[in-house]
């Protein structure tokens, strides 16, 4: 049996540094998770942890052990000179690597800024606009399969590059870049059912979606060992589905209510003859 956990942290800072909407990018992202799209992660397998001090977060990583561990932080973070990177628990800073356990494969997701000396960035609270991820369950039959095959490896990726802020939603809802990952995650399409999509297949989508909203972070792989091929979403074609019935209903309804191009010029023809006929 395949096992997995994930880990949720919310760290968002205090007083005027206070980010308001990490809690909400946290429920955004347990929704997705939650999701066909996101594998169909049990409840059970998901910890969330709000404003934790770093031994609290310490005391869970040493006791969860699992064949796939993710892990996602929203909150501040910052580079030093020597471009360590670090994010910021409620007691102390620590470096990124130091979430890395005992599990083979990990991937840590991290929405905050890398600017040096904890350049602060905002997440404001928002509408839960990511709880309705449709789908079908045997995504997470395919989730699982993908951690089975995939090779030990570890991953961080940052909401942006070395040195850059992490960029806040402009109309509330969220960190821009957790909000673009989560609609990449729901528009991508491989045109195959089921099939496994990685993170870093995403961050070219993330980076234009950004673009587009005029935000100039970009989204970095900051850490890699290893060859880690589990996904980050599962490509269901039943997020199509729907439309597509309602679409082809449409047609037959028009098709029902409206004459053929057949009858339509037999009707013509008949009308042309009947008023010869009494023409003559």
């Amino acid at each position: 049996m395949i096992t997995r956990n994930a880990i949720i942290i919310s760290c968002p800072g205090q007083e005027e540094h206070f980010l308001r909407g990490a809690a909400k990018d946290v429920i955004n992202i347990f929704n997705y998770l939650t999701s066909p799209r996101g594998g169909d992660w049990k409840k059970h397998e998901i910890f969330c942890l709000k404003n934790p001090d770093w031994p609290e977060v310490k005391r869970l990583l040493d006791r969860c052990t699992a064949d796939y561990q993710f892990i996602y932080f929203a909150g501040h973070g910052f580079s030093d000179k020597n471009r360590k990177r670090f994010l910021v628990f409620n007691d102390q800073s620590i470096e990124d690597i130091k979430l890395f356990t005992h599990n083979n494969k990990q991937l840590i997701i991290a929405d905050s800024c890398r600017a040096q000396y904890a350049t602060i960035s905002g997440i404001p609270p928002a509408e839960d606009i990511y709880s309705s991820f449709t789908g079908v369950s045997e995504a997470r039959a395919a989730f699982d399969d993908a951690i089975k095959r995939s090779q030990n490896g570890k991953m961080i990726v940052y909401a942006t590059a070395h040195n850059n802020e992490a960029e806040e939603e402009r109309y509330g809802r969220g960190g821009a870049f957790t909000l673009s990952l989560l609609v990449a995650a729901l528009d991508f399409r491989t045109g195959l059912n089921l099939c496994p999509v990685m993170i870093e297949d995403l961050l070219p989508t993330v980076k234009r979606t950004l673009l587009s909203q005029k935000y100039t972070q970009t989204p970095d792989v900051a850490f890699r060992i290893g060859n880690l091929r589990v996904p980050f979403l599962i490509d269901i074609a039943q997020m199509e589905v729907d439309e597509k019935l309602v679409e082809n209903e449409y047609i037959n309804i028009e098709s029902e209510n409206k004459p053929s191009l057949f009858k339509a010029i037999a009707v013509v023809t008949l009308l042309i003859l009947i008023i010869r006929g009494l023409s003559d």
